[in-house]
């Protein structure tokens, strides 16, 4: 999504005609991580042990997710390439 303003390109250019502004996009960002930025005071506890627990609940989980993708990758590659030799022949005949 371009950014334009509402000055006309030059003294003679019709209405439609804009100007791009390359570094409001970049303005924008800025201003938005700046908002970010602002601390805000957080009326919170959190006990030492839910860390613990939370990574004993979430290390399994990845640990399996991650085994799951190195196992079933192949198998995904292999099917896909079979099916893409299957249409390239379709294809040429």
């Amino acid at each position: 999504m371009a950014m334009f303003t509402t000055r006309p390109v030059a003294p003679g250019a019709t209405r439609g005609e804009r100007i791009r502004q390359p570094g409001a996009r970049f303005a924008l960002a800025c201003l938005a991580v700046t908002l970010l930025m602002v601390p805000m005071s957080a009326s919170a506890y959190v006990d030492p042990n839910s860390g613990g627990l939370l990574f004993q609940l979430l290390a399994p989980l990845f640990a399996a997710i991650a085994g799951c993708w190195m196992f079933l990758r192949r198998w995904f590659a292999a099917l896909f390439s079979k099916l893409k030799h299957k249409l390239r022949r379709s294809r040429n005949e």
